[in-house]
Parts: structure tokens; sequence; C-alpha cells
């Protein structure tokens, strides 16, 4: 075994760079793996990383400027793991490092905050043994006791995850979507357009109503900021009245979001695009966050005025307003991201299944993952029992 640390200089194409362990397994060794590096920092790992990121079925959640936004945010600790293959590709794996059990744990970046994390890799069949894969990261110096890798797919886009391998149970959350190829019209015939026409057309005389509206969008960094704001306050009484924990409430997670509606993209569009239904009298009725990447919407979060929420559908409103765009725009599937609820199953066409996996290093590793294992299989077995599922959230309201 070869291991090499350098801690001062650039990155550079040489096998070792700044802040990079590379390993080159030896013969006997784990024969898949070719070169194990492990980097100190995400921004040695950029230049790998911005190229596999490309990849038109790559999560815009594992995207460079998506995690280091969390990292900057979060002050997370990262640690982002390249594995080279013998047939030539390549699998990054950007980490944050958390304690779960007195174990290490590496996850992937603002894992709290993500879903259909598939993969940054390059698009090969790589075939592997996970204990094989095991002992040539725990070789090459990673110190970590666990790997979890929470809400990825089987396969996306026609592509197998290569990841499947590795230990896994089935996620508690599916992503829920609509595909829209074919156009508007189409995309509307698969989910009873006509009814949804008619229900779109009620809201808008109602809104006229109201005093009338307009649709738009914060893609300059002021007006992003104030629909963030407004929808940080909207979000916190929808989750009061409903007797919930306020999930964007801390201030780590609210810089976190703030700092993503003014990043761009090389579109020069922001990385989360705001939209909203202002109505005249300067009421915020619905507010939703976009992420596109190759074709791929994804509604991040949402909320509504609740003081319309009894005059019309409005959320819904303006999610038939997106997903029109989108489609004149041409892209491929309007994303509702994870969370079961009546309102996604009746716009959509596609659910996607997806697992959490899990690869000890260690044997407090395997202790703990098998303790997760467990502990996701229980909440899917709840999940899945209506009488059950209400007694464990009426529980998580008395505690939060």
């Amino acid at each position: 075994m070869e291991v090499a640390r350098k801690t001062t200089g650039e990155p550079t194409d040489a096998p070792l760079i700044a802040g990079v362990t590379s390993h080159v397994p030896a013969q006997g060794d784990a024969q898949t793996v070719k070169r194990v590096e492990i980097f100190a920092s995400i921004e040695a790992a950029e230049r790998q990383w911005r190229s596999l990121e490309t990849q038109f079925f790559t999560s815009v959640h594992l995207s460079y400027d998506w995690c280091r936004n969390w990292l900057e945010a979060t002050g997370t600790e990262p640690v982002v793991v390249l594995l080279h293959f013998t047939g030539g590709g390549r699998i990054m794996l950007p980490l944050e490092i958390i304690s779960q059990g007195g174990a290490k744990v590496g996850r992937y970046i603002g894992t709290s905050y993500s879903n259909l994390n598939f993969g940054l890799f390059s698009p090969d069949n790589m075939q592997f043994s996970p204990p094989l894969l095991s002992a040539a990261l725990s070789e090459a110096g990673l110190k970590l006791d666990l790997l979890a890798l929470y809400r990825t797919p089987e396969r996306w886009r026609g592509v197998a995850n290569p990841l499947m391998p590795l230990d896994r149970v089935v996620s508690n959350n599916q992503a829920f979507q609509m595909t829209l190829d074919g156009g508007f019209d189409k995309a509307l015939s698969r989910i009873n357009g006509k009814k949804r026409r008619k229900k779109h057309r009620l809201g808008e005389r109602t809104l006229e109503e109201l005093g009338g509206y307009e649709i738009m969008h914060g893609d300059d960094p002021e007006t992003a900021l104030r629909l963030l704001e407004a929808f940080f306050v909207q979000k916190a009484a929808r989750f009061d009245k409903q007797g919930k924990l306020d999930v964007f409430a801390k201030p780590d997670v609210q810089d976190f979001f703030r700092r993503l509606v003014v990043t761009k993209t090389e579109e020069n569009v922001p990385l989360l695009r705001l939209s909203a239904v202002q109505l005249t009298d300067g009421r915020y009725g619905a507010i939703s966050g976009v992420t596109r990447k190759n074709g791929h919407l994804i509604c991040q979060f949402g909320s509504i005025d609740e003081d319309m929420a009894s005059e019309l559908s409005i959320g819904e409103f303006l999610f038939y307003r997106l997903i029109e765009d989108a489609c004149a725009n041409g892209q491929m599937m309007f994303d509702f991201g994870i969370g079961d609820e009546a309102y996604k199953r009746s716009w959509c066409d596609q659910i996607t299944t997806q697992y959490d996996c899990y690869l000890p290093l260690t044997m407090k590793g395997r202790a703990v993952g098998a303790t997760l294992r467990a502990i996701a299989s229980t909440k899917q077995a709840i999940k899945a029992n209506p009488r059950l599922d209400k007694i464990a959230r009426a529980i998580q309201r008395r505690i939060s």
C-alpha cells in the first residue's frame, strides 16, 4: 500500500494534490478499485467534482455549489472521497462528518435538506464487492466508522446506481414527479387535465375578484431575499398551526437558503429560484423555491398565505403556472420532492423509490449501521400503518 500526504500547495493534475491522501491498492488488494483519493477540503476536489457533476443524471443536491453553500452556512466538517476503478470509472462521495451512537458517520453533504441523491460518477459499468471497498477505504486512511448514504434511487434516467451493492433499506421518503414530455397539454392529459384547467380558471377568477395578481420571480438578489424572508414567515405560521417543528427556523439553515437564492448557475439563473403569486395589495398568496438541472426541476419548498387558504388552492395555482412555464421551456420533469401529500399524488404520474445505503468501515460502524437500518425499517412499517402513523405524528408534535 502506498500512502502519501501533502498539506500545502495548489491542486494539480498530479496523483498527489493539496490536502489529499492517495492510495493505490497493492496486488491482492481490492482489484476493482485502482486508487482512492481522500480530499481534506472541497476546494481541493473542485476540478474533478465539477467535471463529474455535468453528467445529465447527477442531482443538484450533489453539485459543488449546493454543497459549498451548505458547508459555509453550517460549518460542518467535510471529507470528499474519490474512487478510481480499474475500468476507468470514478465515483465521488462528498461527505459531511457527524457523530451517531459514538461513531463517526459520513453522509452526503446537506443530507437534511436533500433528496434524490444520485450520484457523482462516470457512466461506466462499475462492479465492486462492498467488503473489498470497505477495506480499500480503511487502508486509504478514511477516518470514519460508517458511510450512510441516504435517499438515493436504484436507477435514474436509465442509468444504474453503482452504489446499489451496498447494504440498503427502502427510504421513508419517496420522490413524487410529473413527467413533462410532449408539452403542457399532454402532461395535463395524464392527470385529468380537464378538471385541472377548470380548477385553475376558478382560482384565476377568485384572484381577480381580490384585486388582481402577478406571477413574480426572484431573479435578482433583492427580490429573491425578500421572497425568502416572506417564505420563512409563512412556513413558520403553517408549522405552528400544524403543531410541527419548524425545520427552517435555525439561523444556519436560513443562511444556507439565503446563499442559494443569490448564487447563480452557469445559465445565469439562481441556483434556487423563488417564485410567488403576488396580489395587488402586496400579499404573497404562495411562494415556492425550485432548482433546475438538465431539465429536472425540483420544488425544494413551498408556502401559502394561511388567510387565503380557505378561498382557493393558491399553492396549486402557482404550481400550475410553473409547470406550464417549464413545458414551454422544454423541461423534462417537475419534481415535488419528498413527503407523501395528497396534492403531490394528484399532480404526479411517477413515484421514485429511494434507498438508504450503508457501508461499515469498522466494527463500531457495523453496529451503528445495523441500528440505523433497524430504525429505518421500523419507521417504514409505522408509516405503512395509518393508525401507528397517526400515533407517531402525535408523539412528534408533543416532543416538538
